[in-house]
C-alpha cells in the first residue's frame, strides 16, 4: 500500500481477469519459499517498475481467489517509493491515486480491497503523518 503526499493510494487497474478493468491495490503471488516482504518487493518492481521499501505490516485478509475460489492470505504492507516513478507494467492497464476514504467499493476488484483499506484507515488513524 503506497500512499502518496496527499493520503492517496495507489491503485493498478487490472488487464487481465479475473475483474479486468478495475481497481486492485499492487501484489500478487508468492512464489515457492519466497518471503512475503520479498514478494511484496518483486510484485512492487514488476508491476510498478519501481524499488520500494517496506515500512510495516497493515494489516491481513483472508479471502477467496478466481473461478475456483483459491483461499487466499492478503496481506497489507505500508511502503515507500525508494526509487523510480510508478507505471503500468505486467498485466496493468492504468495507475489510479485513490482516496481511501471514498473510494467506492464497486470499483474494487476483491472483497479483499475492501479489508485490506479498512486496516489502512485503522492504521493511518494511529500514524497520521505515515505517507
Amino acid at each position: 500500500m503506497i500512499p502518496n503526499q496527499e493520503g492517496k493510494l495507489l491503485f493498478t487497474v487490472r488487464d487481465i481477469e479475473p475483474e479486468r478493468g478495475l481497481l486492485d491495490l499492487p501484489g500478487g503471488f508468492l512464489n515457492e519459499t519466497e518471503d512475503p516482504i520479498d514478494g511484496a518487493k518483486r510484485e512492487a518492481a514488476e508491476e510498478l517498475g519501481v524499488i520500494v521499501d517496506i515500512i510495516e505490516c497493515v494489516g491481513h485478509v483472508v479471502s477467496t481467489y478466481g473461478e475456483d475460489d483459491y483461499f487466499v492470505l492478503n496481506i497489507g504492507y505500508h511502503a515507500t517509493i525508494a526509487q523510480g516513478e510508478p507505471r503500468a507494467l505486467d498485466e496493468i492497464a492504468a495507475l489510479e491515486w485513490v482516496d481511501p476514504t471514498t473510494v467506492d467499493p464497486k470499483k474494487l476488484a476483491f472483497v479483499s480491497n475492501e479489508g485490506l483499506l479498512e486496516h489502512w484507515r485503522s492504521y493511518r488513524a494511529r500514524h497520521p503523518h505515515a505517507a
